[in-house]
């Protein structure tokens, strides 16, 4: 149910590893019924200034849940995208999902999918078919649970219509994908050190401090001594990720702190962190909501498509230039959002 290709799409049925998905005849018909988000549009070309009001693409609408397509498998194999016991029909809608934005299920999950809302798409319709053979052949990039985690907190991200549900969703799901990269990539401690930070450990167990749980906590602190800090450990996966140069600096560097320090805050504390170098308190709010709604998740989405394999897309890549274009410009596709 709900897979969206498009008005009247070029192609009619294609194949996602052993699957041969097919769309139903009256497709057409029922894609117009979907939900859709509002789309808008500014020309470039403009002459005199630019418009008042943006071109509308696409006008919101709920729509309904409708079966657009069937699909068929010779052999099916077993998921990998889940914890349980599903067969590959589970990661073949969860990919499907992912690139269309919406929820994309079989009619057995519908109860579970009853509502409708949906995000917009990582790749453009007529892409589907290409960007979801390339995701399924990459499943198993997804090496554990864990690694895992980010996609389906995103999908669940891109089914809530509520802010703050969707807010600490994209800033946990950011927190785990900072811990998987940094232990990936993780610079081993001076030689040493780890047989000294375990002899300071016994020490405190055999101290004389008597609350048990003070001294569990003093072990704990003492454990963390030589990792980097969580805001340095945001910064290397920017740098690894090839959105900052390692010599970033200025307002650029703020901005990466920022980001930073607002997942953080959300995902341990439920509040916004604060933009400080921007003066005007309004376009403070304003930039704080942007990188919190905007930013975290397309810091998910390079995690996700980065691991899916999608990188060459055009769409995709446009992704990644959207968090480049706010840190190093303040600006959202030309679009002031700090407004320095």
């Amino acid at each position: 149910m709900n897979l969206d290709l498009g008005p009247e799409p070029p192609f009619r049925k294609f194949a996602i590893g052993p699957y041969q998905i097919d769309l139903v005849s009256n497709y057409d018909e029922l894609q117009a019924e979907l939900s859709s988000l509002r789309r808008e549009t500014w020309p470039l070309d403009f002459i005199d200034g630019p418009p008042d009001e943006p071109k509308i693409v696409t006008k919101e609408k709920a729509g309904k849940n409708s079966i657009t397509a069937t699909v068929r498998c010779k052999s099916e194999p077993e998921a990998i995208l889940s914890n349980g016991r599903e067969k590959g029909i589970w990661d073949l809608c969860l990919i499907l999902s992912y690139l269309s934005g919406r929820n994309v299920f079989l009619l057995e999950n519908e109860r579970r999918y009853q509502h409708i809302v949906h995000g917009f798409d990582v790749v453009r319709s007529w892409q589907m078919p290409q960007a979801a053979e390339i995701a399924w052949s990459n499943r198993t990039n997804f090496r554990s649970e864990r690694e895992m985690r980010p996609l389906w907190y995103f999908l669940h991200l891109n089914s809530s219509s509520d802010a703050e549900v969707k807010a600490l969703l994209g800033c946990v799901a950011l927190e785990i994908i900072q811990r998987v990269e940094n232990e990936r990539s993780h610079a081993a401690l001076p030689d040493g050190f780890e047989k000294l930070i375990e002899k300071l450990k016994k020490e405190i167990e055999q101290s004389e401090v008597e609350d048990q749980d003070l001294r569990n906590r003093l072990k704990s602190a003492v454990g963390k001594w030589g990792s980097e800090s969580a805001a340095q450990t945001f910064r290397n996966l920017l740098i690894h990720y090839e959105l900052i140069e390692s010599s970033v600096e200025g307002i650029p560097l703020r901005r990466v702190r920022c980001i930073s320090e607002m997942r953080n805050r959300i995902a341990h504390d439920g509040d916004f962190a604060i933009p400080d170098w921007i003066d005007d308190a309004q376009r403070r709010k304003d930039a704080a909501i942007f990188i919190a709604a905007r930013l975290i998740p397309a810091m998910v989405m390079e995690y996700l498509n980065r691991k899916f394999g999608l990188m060459q897309l055009n769409r995709v890549q446009r992704n990644s230039g959207i968090i480049k274009e706010y840190i190093y410009k303040g600006t959202h596709e030309g679009m002031q959002i700090d407004g320095i």
